[in-house]
């Protein structure tokens, strides 16, 4: 873990060669299909508490989910009335969200320029940035090239700042060592979004799946557990660790819940207006 002394940025050297092609289709990230799941309507649930949160700034136009994964989010926001695109390099899922959804999804590489003709009204990144070394030469050509001056940004990343990370310190579940290198406080994202003429409108701290999942790895940490929790429930869900997550979850809920009072919720999800100045 290394802290950049100019900015106070945080992120994550990896000193070890990983094929990430091999890494992004193994473990936690071999495609499920989990429709009609308890975890895959909590995730549906999140998805409407975010779609009520873009209505407070922007009626139904165009919107583009980049790092979309399998779709949800954006067949959402279709059923809402949205015009929507999504990215997602994952081809797997690229193919999931478009013969089960039917979505227009784009598996290509971005590396920089327009991704559709016209640009759009809305752009969000839901936990993309964390996987990048250079988050916001990304996010620099992402709002200059297809967000429309005006138009709004959301964006949500992990809080390293958050009790569950002080909780579990090297063995928070968002540090996720290889694939996570970069880690945001607020301060840092704030900054860095008005660098990028990003107006702030409402940060949220509050993730259901990834906070209270967040929460029960600390504490389940903190009594001698090394696994990965998310990974664990997909594909190793033995009787023990049920019984440690039964134990450990009203414990975690309270605790997440009084996080989110005093802004150090598990992630933080801010709402953007993107300002540019001319001739920027």
């Amino acid at each position: 873990m290394v802290t950049c002394q100019k900015c106070g940025h945080i992120y994550s050297r990896i000193e070890e060669d990983i094929d990430y092609n091999k890494f992004y289709s193994e473990g936690k990230y071999v495609l499920q299909d989990n429709r009609d799941s308890f975890f895959d309507k909590i995730i549906r649930l999140n998805n409407k508490i975010i779609l009520k949160g873009i209505a407070r700034f922007n009626r139904p136009g165009s919107l583009l989910d980049f790092g979309c994964g399998k779709g949800q989010f954006i067949k959402l926001a279709q059923d809402d009335g949205w015009n929507v695109f999504g990215v997602e390099t994952s081809e797997p899922r690229a193919k999931f969200a478009k013969k089960v959804y039917g979505l227009e999804i784009s598996s290509q590489t971005y590396k920089s320029g327009r991704i559709k003709e016209d640009n759009v009204d809305v752009l969000v990144l839901f936990h993309v940035l964390e996987h990048l070394t250079r988050p916001w030469t990304l996010l620099d050509s992402l709002l200059k090239y297809n967000l429309k001056p005006g138009g709004l940004l959301v964006i949500e990343v992990p809080n390293i700042q958050s009790w569950q990370s002080r909780i579990a310190g090297r063995g928070w579940i968002h540090l996720d060592p290889p694939i996570h290198f970069s880690h945001f406080s607020e301060r840092v994202l704030k900054s860095s979004l008005s660098n990028l003429f990003i107006s702030e409108k409402r940060v949220s701290y509050m993730s259901l799946p990834l906070g209270i999942l967040g929460m029960c790895q600390a504490l389940m940490y903190r009594m001698g557990y090394r696994g990965k929790l998310i990974e664990d429930l997909k594909f190793n869900r033995s009787k023990s660790l049920l019984l440690r997550l039964v134990i450990t979850l009203p414990l975690a809920t309270l605790l997440e819940v009084l996080a989110l009072m005093f802004g150090k919720g598990g992630v933080l999800r801010v709402y953007g207006e993107y300002r540019p100045h001319p001739g920027s």
